[in-house]
């Protein structure tokens, strides 16, 4: 609809709904500390720390 993907890092594969409701959840620590949401400007892969603790990316379709 957007035209973006969630996918693991590790194989590629499509996050499913309930792994994508645990990154959401984890966008909490995001909102506390202020450099989750920052942290995307200095990563090369462009993940926010919850992106990095679900070991998820988001990719353009």
């Amino acid at each position: 609809m957007v035209g973006i993907r969630l996918i693991r890092v590790a194989d590629g594969q499509v996050v499913g709904f309930g792994m994508a409701f645990v990154r959401n959840l984890c966008h909490i620590l995001d909102g506390f500390c202020y450099l989750g949401y920052l942290w995307p400007l200095s990563d090369d892969k462009r993940q926010t720390l919850a992106d990095k603790i679900m070991n998820s990316i988001v990719v353009q379709v």
